[in-house]
């Protein structure tokens, strides 16, 4: 079972755009990042994307683990406001 981490490493599609909405360094062709993610509420203050039907912020540790977000293909979902 794959945990709630993300991986960014391509220039197109969303990997991107979810790393800028989550303000991450968007990688460059040929790097890789990593983050924990958790599903946060629509208030929280973080960075966050809507991936899946709910809002996903990079974890703080004390945060639980659970199963990461499927990234879609191609283009995000609407982000709800």
């Amino acid at each position: 079972m794959a945990f709630s981490k993300i991986c960014c490493a391509r220039l197109s599609g969303t990997h991107p755009e979810i790393a800028e909405r989550l303000d991450l360094t968007v990688p460059v062709q040929g790097e890789w990042i990593s983050v924990r993610l958790a599903v946060v509420d629509k208030v929280d203050e973080r960075p966050k994307v809507w991936l899946e039907d709910r809002w996903w912020a990079v974890a703080r540790s004390e945060e639980l683990q659970m199963p990461a977000p499927v990234v879609p293909r191609g283009e995000l979902p609407a982000q709800p406001q």
